[in-house]
């Protein structure tokens, strides 16, 4: 052991200050040269550690086991330069067998059936050993009995080896005690009332305890936006007791928000946003809000848009939301033109990321030539959003279904129309593939004004061309086109610079009597508002002149 010592001290002064010039590998074909460099902690153009050095051998050892190659070789080769003082470095690796899992075992399963415990296990039998995978399937396992009430349940992976053949992979289980709850209790430290809790926290005395149904109760109350901050006091947790005691404790948030915007909207509009939102009236899920939207035309010309609405979630303590709506549309150009819309919608939140709504609509219109128009209208909107982000989706689909019948109040005449939209991101490193498409169709027999048809949108549907400049129905009082049948898509490519700020290409296309197309590039930036967009469009008209556009503007395409 001395002798051993004294050489080790001789060899680590000889190579003392000595630079590592080159590190190879040979006969690694389960990985990659590029990984094992990462992976071990030896680099080149640094200075020769014979400790490094040993531990990376380890390592390397350890890596090629951990995922099945029990009879791995590894022999390492030094190579010194003195006139460069530096040293190569080979590692010659020789595989071996791949050992494959034999069978898989799962032993102390007693409350739970070992059918509901295999679907969590990330290794199959046939495959390779992964030791990585065979820890993460415990993970699984051990949430499954979570839920189950059995808080305290422990899982412990291990395999073994039979020599040239194969791996057997098991998995011991302590179930521990079942655990329920003892006392549910909540600390309101709002204005908000008890009966909108208790809506909520929904979790009795005696249920097993689900630490997974507590989170989600929480997630639930801050997603009503009444309380700033949920904390969750569980008694007994800690000591492992059979009988949990969980506290709710709820604090104000701040219910009353004013927002201001603006911006210009592409083709000629400057346009302001105030919004106000009062929440928590009466102590419950009541909301107020009024929004308007003022703008100006360089074209001379002006619109207003104003809007208040009141929104009820109480009804029945069910998941219905009940909205009263008065929008005021003012437009004011070449033409006067204004829509009261009265509205009355009945919404349903089936989860997070599904919803609809029903309405009924009185619309009071007057144009130009002091033409007074009475329609009523029913309304069926559902729309389901998978996508991961709203502002900045990476993957997902979203889907919108919109239709709609009505008429005028005197007279004769009705329409029915339908508005089918979809959209889908797919995001690959730096890069973002979003997808939108969109059909609708209107059939009527008599229509008081044009409200109701589809027109084209600069900002949104061929984002070269202003607003309503194609169609095959024509309203020579405003100057604007319409049309009753469409196709349309955008495919945009982005490119992310930095976090939230994309660099773009896109694609449009509107099929009408024919396919009118446009392209172009820009910028996005995702505010906390929505995607802030600056784009420029290139198309033809429906004369087939070659036109140039811009948008600068707030919010996505659909």
């Amino acid at each position: 052991m001395r002798k051993f010592s004294i050489l080790f001290f001789i060899f680590s002064v000889l190579y003392a200050q000595f630079n590592v010039l080159k590190i190879e590998f040979e006969g690694n074909r389960a990985f990659s040269t590029k990984f094992l460099l990462d992976w071990i902690n030896t680099k080149e153009n640094t200075e020769y550690n014979e400790y490094t050095l040993r531990h990376d051998e380890f390592k390397l050892l350890q890596l090629y086991k951990d995922n099945g190659f029990f009879d791995v070789d590894i022999e390492k080769y030094i190579k010194v330069n003195i006139k460069l003082k530096g040293v190569s470095i080979k590692f010659k690796i020789n595989e071996n067998l791949h050992y494959p899992i034999k069978k898989i075992e799962i032993i102390g399963a007693k409350s739970v059936l070992k059918d509901s415990l295999e679907r969590f296990l990330k290794i199959k039998v046939g495959a390779p050993y992964d030791a990585l995978r065979a820890s993460l399937s415990t993970y699984g396992m051990i949430d499954y009995y979570s839920t189950k009430g059995f808080a305290y349940a422990t899982i412990k992976d291990t395999f073994t080896l039979l020599k040239g053949t194969g791996v057997i992979v098991k998995y011991y289980i302590d179930e521990g005690d079942e655990v329920f709850i003892r006392n549910i209790d909540f600390e309101n430290k709002t204005k908000i009332k008890e009966s909108v809790l208790k809506k909520y926290i929904k979790i009795e005395k005696g249920e097993p305890y689900n630490p997974d149904k507590i989170i989600s109760i929480k997630r639930k109350l801050l997603s009503t936006y009444l309380f700033g901050r949920v904390d969750i006091q569980e008694k007994g947790l800690v000591e492992q007791s059979d009988s949990i005691d969980v506290r709710f404790v709820l604090y104000p948030a701040q219910l009353l928000d004013i927002n201001l915007g603006g911006g210009f909207m592409s083709p000629e509009w400057i346009i302001g946003k105030i919004g106000i939102t009062k929440r928590g009236l009466f102590g419950g899920e009541h909301r107020f809000k009024i929004d308007a939207e003022p703008g100006i035309s360089i074209k001379k010309g002006r619109r207003t848009n104003l809007t208040f609405s009141f929104t009820s979630k109480d009804i029945l303590w069910t998941s219905f939301d009940l909205t009263f709506k008065y929008k005021f549309e003012e437009l004011k150009k070449k033409f006067y033109e204004s829509i009261n819309r009265i509205e009355t919608q009945l919404g349903y939140t089936y989860s997070e990321n599904k919803a609809g709504y029903l309405s009924y609509q009185w619309i009071y219109t007057r144009d130009t030539t002091n033409q007074i128009k009475l329609e009523q209208v029913r309304l069926f909107h559902t729309e389901t959003d998978f996508r991961d982000n709203s502002f900045d989706p990476k993957k997902g689909l979203r889907v919108i279904t919109e239709l709609k019948y009505g008429g005028p109040m005197k007279g004769e005449g009705t329409f029915v129309s339908y508005n089918l939209r979809f959209a889908s991101a797919f995001g690959f490193k730096r890069f973002v593939l979003e997808s939108y498409f969109a059909n609708g169709k209107i059939y009527y027999s008599n229509l008081p004004n044009y409200i109701h048809l589809f027109y084209t949108d600069g900002i949104n549907t061929l984002r070269c061309l202003g607003d309503w400049t194609f169609g095959n129905i024509y309203d020579s009082y405003t100057d604007r086109y319409y049309f009753d049948k469409f196709i349309s898509y955008n495919i945009q490519l982005k490119f992310r610079i930095i976090q939230g700020l994309y660099i773009l290409c896109f694609t449009d296309g509107l099929l009408l009597d024919k396919l009118y197309k446009s392209s172009g590039f820009g910028l996005n930036y995702v505010s906390p508002v929505g995607p802030v967009r600056l784009e420029i469009g290139f198309g033809k008209d429906r004369n087939n002149n070659n036109k140039i556009d811009y948008i600068i503007a707030i919010g996505g395409i659909i």
